[in-house]
């Protein structure tokens, strides 16, 4: 591998040193009718002579660089020495007019997104068997007792650590945990601003994410309330708030995405005073009629922005 990328080094080198050169040839033929012409006719000859003498030993130095890379692309490897190949396919990059129909590189970039479609499959299917294994008596359906006293044991382990910890970094959030049709639900309230409800997937993922306000009905008193908030504002930082927990995905720590949703609630504190970073006011017209703050976070430092006016 390591002589591969030698190959490579040498080969762009050599091409860099190649261009340079054929640029000075251009620059040096430029550059000589340039002369200032004293005694024209007597110097006429004299500056033929240096042009034809000047391009000769441009041409030969050129050749020369030509030739060195024509020995240094020798040692590139080639589809039978290891690298991509695609079979019969490897033959679309012959194509003349490659650059008009692009097909080959179409063809790798489907064969990429391929090879990442079935590595994220095996991943889903490790995972199901591990959450739902069906050998014996688990292919039954678990009692209701049974699953919610496994849900309240796993909430005492791995979430209810990640729910510790963030709520001695974020004393001004409040949370709490239920259960809702067997899967454990944490809600928290951001005091005198907002209200968000998560709900548990596989006991450690959250599955979904609803942001109502304070003064709106609890997510588990009706059967309606699984509906987004009646407010503009919620329903846009609900929104962002999926965004955010795709963003702190990781299959290594189940527990990232609790612990990253948190900390970007928890900046919500002053969300009906704070002003925009990008414009400086705090209302402004996201959509038609509908003046909103600045609802939108940044994933480095947290900070305000409207939607349009986000970096």
């Amino acid at each position: 591998m390591a002589d591969k990328v030698k190959s490579i080094d040498e080969c762009i080198l050599t091409a860099n040193n190649l261009r340079t050169t054929v640029r000075k040839v251009f620059q040096d033929l430029a550059a000589s009718p340039g002369v200032k012409r004293e005694k024209a006719e007597s110097s006429e000859s004299s500056k033929g002579e240096n042009v034809t003498r000047l391009l000769k030993k441009n041409l030969t130095e050129v050749h020369k660089v030509l030739s060195e890379l024509d020995k240094t692309c020798e040692g590139l490897p080639t589809s039978s020495s290891g690298s991509l190949s695609l079979g019969n396919t490897g033959l679309l990059s012959l194509d003349p007019i490659e650059d008009k129909t692009a097909l080959y590189d179409k063809v790798l970039d489907t064969y990429d997104w391929h090879e990442k479609l079935t590595s994220e499959a095996q991943q889903a299917l490790s995972c199901l068997k591990r959450h739902h294994p069906l050998h014996g008596s688990d292919r039954s359906s678990p009692s209701p007792k049974k699953a919610k006293t496994n849900s309240r044991e796993f909430l005492r382990g791995e979430i209810q650590k990640a729910l510790s910890e963030s709520k001695s970094l974020y004393p001004c959030l409040e949370l709490s945990t239920s259960m809702a049709h067997g899967a454990p639900v944490v809600e928290v309230v951001v005091p005198k601003t907002l209200k968000a409800t998560m709900i548990l997937r596989n006991m450690s993922e959250i599955d979904q994410v609803v942001i109502r306000g304070i003064q709106e009905s609890k997510l588990l008193d009706k059967e309606e309330s699984w509906s987004q908030s009646a407010h503009a504002v919620f329903r846009k930082i609900t929104d962002y708030a999926t965004s955010v927990v795709l963003h702190h995905y990781s299959p290594s720590d189940p527990t990232s995405q609790v612990r990253g949703l948190l900390k970007w609630l928890n900046s919500f504190q002053a969300l009906f005073s704070i002003k925009c970073v990008g414009c400086g006011f705090h209302l402004k017209e996201e959509t038609e009629n509908v003046f909103l703050p600045p609802c939108w976070r940044t994933f480095e430092d947290l900070s305000p922005y409207h939607y349009q006016c986000r970096p």
